[in-house]
């Protein structure tokens, strides 16, 4: 045989062998890869399964004891009672034992049944099943039969609720070494500042971020620290903390319970967490918000909205009858339309049409009117003016009274001046100026009022009272009466008919009266002379203080006698009788005798009726 011939013969065989011998030899080779990438997804699922089983061991109610679950289903029952006592607020509750379920046991897991009963709103059911769900249990609602007596629109239910929790072989062990479900802890003060001191939170987590309960409370604890109770010395732990809802007041011995989150709900909230009420009665009705009124150039934003509808429900917003250009958000229900500067003002009416899941028809409200006004014309408001306080008055009757009323314009426009209704008879203001003028002619009490008028358009004006006691003139009524020595010093007197009261002058005495004010220079046999300013006056027996020069100011504050070292007091100053040498009678007249002597009043205390006096009267009765 030729060697290409045995070449041929040996390539044929080797292809027989192959095609016969080749499956099991590939087998042979890719076998063992197969059953390592089999062995490896087993070990995965068992894995996967260990940590499921490793996650329900914390989720699990307390663990069987000789195959009895007594203990899972009294903290499972308490739990219930108080999550529905505190967060739903219902009425006429009871939480009794249910089935344990016997005939879907198996490999010693017990499903622990408990039976809600209560009267109750449906919001309150709500909240109860949010918090009910957001618990990280291996539990459920079993069945929730909820019957109304009435359909009004949030009618109270009877409701019947059962709730069922797992108890399994292998749950954590300290569920079985507590009387609660959760981790409890009391608070060992009130809480104060946003912070709690707790005691007996061993089994809380000592790194914040977790939620507890107390009552109906929900709180962030959002930093722990050890401390100790200064007072007791206990171990107590200190928590920061952020209200989850409002804010009440926490005592202390308040439970706080610990809330595990389930991880199914770490993102939910309760408003997310809507539920549909079969008993309501639902009335939808279609809104449309916003300024109705613009002015020309700016831009209409009003919104859409349906209010009344089952909740969950999908709405859809669209226009009917509308201007040209206006638009509208199918999913907002947000409108928009922009008005042109050049644009005459006017008025139009918008139709918004929603459409509703599972309604056949479209939802329509009353036609929205809108209106566009013309540009405001800026118009700058004249404020009132204002006019300086007016202090009260004291005058003399007689003598003029004056004053300069002063106001001011915050527009700086002229002022004019003028005298209200009910001023005095006689006063007069000058309207420029502001100048008052009024001669009293009667004692008494007088308002004046003056009003002050801006020249603004329209005008304003702001008034202002001043109160003027008047009284009379104490000089014109107060005579000389007597010119005598005593103790070798003259002296003379002067009465005061309105006041009935006597003064004593001294020489050199400085006194002020009325609108005189003087001193004394001399006093003579029937005079006294007096120094107004560096003027010398006389007055004579008999003559009034009227008669001298009068002061320099027109009005007294509050006339008043001068108040002299030398004044003489009415129980001590008696007539000297020891020399009526010394005593003038000639140097007294008829009409000062009579107010001297005749008046009791007159120096009444010690010297009613002096001996100098009455021979002076007479002598010069004689003489006139």
């Amino acid at each position: 045989m030729k060697r290409s011939e045995m070449i041929l013969a040996g390539g044929f065989l080797l292809v027989v062998v192959g095609y016969l011998a080749g499956p099991s030899l590939l087998d042979l080779v890719t076998g063992s890869g197969q059953r390592l990438e089999t062995r490896k997804l087993a070990l995965d699922r068992e894995l996967a399964q260990l940590k499921k089983l490793n996650l329900w061991k914390h989720q699990s109610l307390a663990r069987p004891e000789a195959n009895s679950a007594d203990r899972a289903e009294e903290q499972y029952r308490n739990w219930v009672w108080s999550l529905a006592e505190s967060i739903g607020k219902f009425e006429e509750l009871n939480v009794t034992p249910g089935s344990r379920g016997r005939s879907r046991r198996s490999r010693d897991v017990v499903p622990v049944q408990v039976q809600l009963t209560c009267l109750a709103r449906f919001g309150d059911i709500q909240k109860f099943l949010y918090h009910f769900y957001q618990a990280d249990l291996l539990h459920r609602v079993v069945s929730l039969r909820m019957k109304s007596k009435s359909q009004d629109h949030d009618p109270q239910l009877e409701v019947v609720l059962v709730a069922e929790g797992l108890s399994l072989p292998y749950a954590a062990t300290e569920l079985s070494q507590r009387d609660s479900l959760f981790p409890q802890a009391k608070l060992a003060s009130d809480a104060a500042d946003k912070t709690l001191v707790v005691a007996g939170a061993a089994e809380f987590p000592a790194e914040p971020g977790f939620l507890v309960r107390v009552g109906d409370q929900f709180l962030d604890v959002t930093a722990s620290q050890k401390a100790t109770d200064p007072k007791t010395g206990a171990k107590t732990t200190q928590w920061d903390y952020e209200a989850l809802s409002p804010e009440k007041t926490l005592a202390a011995d308040s439970i706080v319970e610990l809330v595990r989150v389930a991880d199914s709900m770490q993102k939910v909230t309760l408003e997310d967490y809507k539920l549909v009420n079969p008993f309501a009665r639902y009335n939808a009705q279609l809104i449309v918000s916003g300024s109705k009124s613009i002015t020309v150039g700016e831009s209409f934003s009003l919104t859409a909205r349906v209010e009344g509808a089952r909740p969950g429900v999908d709405t859809s917003f669209e226009l009917g009858q509308h201007p040209e250009g206006m638009t509208i958000d199918p999913k907002t229900g947000k409108i928009a339309w922009k008005t042109e500067t050049s644009q005459t003002p006017g008025k139009t009416t918008v139709e918004v049409l929603a459409k509703m899941e599972g309604r056949e028809a479209k939802l329509s409200g009353s036609p929205t009117s809108l209106e566009w006004k013309a540009v405001a014309v800026t118009v700058v408001a004249n404020k009132p003016p204002t006019i300086a306080t007016l202090k009260p008055i004291n005058a003399v009757a007689g003598s003029p009274v004056e004053f300069t009323a002063a106001g001011t314009d915050p527009e700086q426009g002229a002022l004019a001046f003028a005298l209200a209704s009910g001023s005095p008879t006689g006063a007069t203001i000058d309207a420029k100026s502001g100048q008052f003028r009024w001669v009293p002619q009667a004692p008494g009490e007088f308002k004046v009022t003056v009003e002050v008028r801006d020249d603004g358009s329209p005008s304003q004006r702001t008034s202002g009272s001043v109160t003027i006691q008047v009284s009379l003139d104490s000089a014109q009524f107060t005579v000389l009466t007597a010119s005598i020595v005593r103790d070798g010093e003259p002296q003379a007197w002067l009465f005061d008919r309105l006041k009935n009261q006597r003064l004593v002058l001294r020489p050199k005495a400085r006194f002020r009266y009325g609108e005189i004010e003087a001193e004394v220079v001399s006093i003579e046999d029937r005079a006294v002379v007096f120094r107004i300013g560096k003027d010398e006056r006389r007055l004579v027996l008999g003559d009034s203080l009227q008669k001298l020069k009068p002061a320099a100011k027109p009005y007294d504050v509050d006339p008043q006698p001068a108040k002299t070292s030398t004044e003489a007091k009415p129980a001590e100053d008696k007539p000297a009788a020891k020399k009526p040498a010394e005593v003038k009678p000639a140097e007294v007249k008829p009409a000062d005798a009579k107010p001297a002597d005749a008046k009791p009043a007159d120096a009444k205390p010690a010297d009613a009726k002096p001996a100098e006096a009455k021979p002076a009267a007479k002598k010069a009765a004689d003489d006139s």
